[in-house]
């Protein structure tokens, strides 16, 4: 969970300031080139971000409820039925 936190902030917020902090020479060049950087680089940082987030959540809530899921009849129930019986239940 805390390495996720860790991508996270690295690449949604470090990475993309670490792009911006580099000048461009020449205004024509910083105008045609600022919206190319933003929609190549720094979007699929932030996005990448996100999903290292998400990652680490899901899988320190599979380990956090991976051990207590497996209980006596829902041995052959699928994971996702039996995290939902134990969020329900």
């Amino acid at each position: 969970m805390i390495l996720g936190v860790i991508g996270y902030v690295l690449f949604y917020f470090v990475v993309p300031s670490i792009i911006h902090s580099f000048p461009l020479s020449g205004s024509q060049t910083s105008k045609a080139l600022q919206p190319v950087i933003e929609r190549r680089l720094i979007r699929p940082s932030e996005l990448a971000g996100i999903a290292i987030l998400l990652v680490s959540w899901l899988i320190a809530g599979f380990k956090y409820y991976g051990s207590s899921l497996c209980k006596d009849g829902t041995a052959n129930a699928s994971i996702l039925s039996r995290l939902l019986a134990r969020l329900l239940g």
